[in-house]
């Protein structure tokens, strides 16, 4: 302690010597060359005065014998603080320690096991909309402008006849449902809000699918790269372009929107607790409604039927019939509906068959419905042999 007081005392008399020599070379005119090399002779000499009072402080608030029993002392203190904390952080980052992670020998028993295979499987599925919307973006974009503009109407046209039948059938059907309730001849509540709810989630879904398989496509392209057809114009930077951003979330939302219906009717009288009234009326509903209306012409055929009615009357020109050459094609490309009469008389039905709609559409709500009840079927037999194992207890 006594060489520490010492060095203190050293330290101080060289700052007021340095400093006094600052002052008189400034006085007199001194050469200034020096006093960068005093001035720094002064920061060190206060620095030391500053670190020398600091010890002896230390060492009398520590109560310990001289440096070196200083130095150890807080060397401990600091390695007991730094276990300290890293106790306390592995507990923040891992409350429960690692047992939600585990590597083992039998972890490729693990992954060989059936149950690993068969989600592997069930991922593998899920990638299936992907290199579905890659195949058809392939099939759409790396033809000539002539395919790319016909299937694009052709699906258009369909999407946009299926999804307004479907959307009309199931307002006819809640309707009918609502007026039921207000004559007292149904006695449960609808699930309105909870239909409205699914319809909502599957289009969130449909949409979300569509930006996921859009972000991906890019992936793909580098994966498997596209090429155009032999003889065709195709530009491959327009093939993946941002506008693809919009467009397959615009088909996912669509997509998404249709099964969203269909699931709507189902759960309209989930309230209910009979299950045929809770899981069939509604879809059988929707059957007749449907049948109905495609018998009255409203189906995806019969509403492009009025579609043609308008094409007829507001096209710039009529066809030149189905000898048409690709550059008449490329010439009118942008006159929707003379491309809609040409393909009206020169290609085979291109949109859904009224039938076949109907029975597509009809099929997958009651079978739908019938999966539902089925699994409340289950539920309810369960929950009755229970009571009577309870019963029997007794």
């Amino acid at each position: 302690m006594i060489w520490i007081l010492w060095v203190r005392e050293v330290a101080r008399m060289c700052a007021w010597l340095t400093g006094a020599a600052i002052v008189f070379a400034y006085v007199f005119g001194a050469d200034p060359s020096f006093l960068p090399i005093l001035g720094m002779l002064v920061l060190v000499s206060v620095s030391t005065v500053w670190v020398a009072n600091r010890t002896t402080a230390a060492v009398r608030k520590s109560r310990v014998n001289g440096l070196r029993s200083l130095i150890l002392c807080h060397a401990q203190a600091t390695s007991r603080r730094a276990s300290l904390g890293l106790r306390q952080g592995a507990r923040v980052i891992a409350p429960t320690g690692w047992s939600e992670f585990r590597i083992g020998i039998d972890v490729m028993d693990r992954v060989l096991a059936p149950r690993t295979i068969l989600l592997a499987y069930g991922s593998g599925l899920a990638i299936l909309p992907v290199l579905m919307a890659w195949i058809f973006i392939s099939a759409i974009r790396g033809g000539s402008v002539v395919d790319q503009r016909v299937l694009s109407l052709i699906v258009g046209y369909n999407a946009l006849l299926v999804v307004s039948c479907i959307t009309t059938a199931v307002a006819l059907s809640l309707l009918i449902l609502t007026m039921m309730r207000f004559a007292r001849v149904l006695l449960v509540g609808l699930d309105i809000a909870g239909a409205f709810r699914v319809v909502a989630t599957w289009t969130g879904y449909g949409t979300a699918a569509g930006v996921v398989t859009a972000a991906m496509l890019p992936v793909l392209n580098q994966l498997l790269p596209l090429s155009t057809s032999p003889g065709t114009d195709s530009d491959l930077t327009a093939t993946i372009s941002p506008q693809l951003l919009i467009d397959i979330p615009a088909a996912g939302a669509i997509v998404g929107y249709g099964i969203g219906l269909t699931v709507s009717v189902v759960v309209l009288c989930r309230r209910a607790e009979n299950l045929i009234i809770r899981w069939l009326l509604a879809p059988a509903i929707f059957v007749m409604v449907l049948v109905a209306l495609g018998t009255n012409g409203i189906d995806p055929r019969g509403l492009y039927a009025s579609v043609s009615r308008s094409v007829a009357t507001s096209t710039s020109g009529k066809p030149p019939g189905c000898n048409a050459t690709i550059n008449q094609f490329e010439a009118r490309l942008a006159d929707t509906p003379w491309v809609l009469q040409l393909l009206e008389t020169c290609s085979p039905p291109f949109l859904v068959e009224g039938g076949m709609f109907i029975a597509g559409t009809s099929a997958a709500v009651m079978l739908l419905a019938l999966v539902l009840m089925a699994i409340d079927f289950r539920r309810g037999v369960q929950k009755l042999s229970e009571r009577s194992e309870l019963s029997e207890a007794r």
